[in-house]
This record gives structure tokens, sequence and C-alpha cells, in this order.
């Protein structure tokens, strides 16, 4: 490891214009990789549809199968101004 470290040390001055750029190089990866990472969570939790659901913020209105659901109900829930409603 000693010798591999020592003739790194004796390239980088002779050629320091190509060091210049390697580094420069690794540095516009590393730049690159980290942008595409934060973009991609940052994409990713905008679309996560429920996320409010368990914070408490969101819930929803299901029926059983077996009975119909009277219409007088949800017209009583979308008259009263606690509950907010969204059509999908």
């Amino acid at each position: 490891m000693r010798i591999v470290t020592k003739a790194f040390l004796r390239y980088l001055p002779r050629r320091r214009g190509l060091s210049i750029l390697q580094l420069l190089g690794i540095a516009c990866g590393v730049a690159a990789a980290a942008g595409m990472a934060l973009s991609a969570r940052a994409a990713l939790s905008s679309f996560y549809p429920g996320r409010g659901i368990p914070e408490g913020k969101g819930h929803s209105l299901s029926r059983t199968p077996c009975r119909p659901m009277e219409e007088t109900l949800l017209a009583d829930l979308m008259r009263d101004p606690a509950v907010s409603f969204s059509l999908r």
C-alpha cells in the first residue's frame, strides 16, 4: 500500500492538469448522485397519497355491500361544515 501511495503522490505534481480534471470529475459525480437521490425522495414523498391518514387528517366513508346507503345520511354529511370531502 505504501508503494501505491508514493506512486500516486509522485503522479500529482507531474500531471497537475489531469489531476485537477479527475478531482472535478469525482466531485461532479458525487453531486449528481446526491441530487438524484434528493429529487427521487422528494418525488416519492409528494406522490404518497395517504400521508395524512396516519396522522388522523383523513378518513374515508365506506358501506357494507349488504345494504344500500341511505341518501339522506350522505346529504346530511355533505351539508355539515365540519366535514370536507373530495371527489376522486
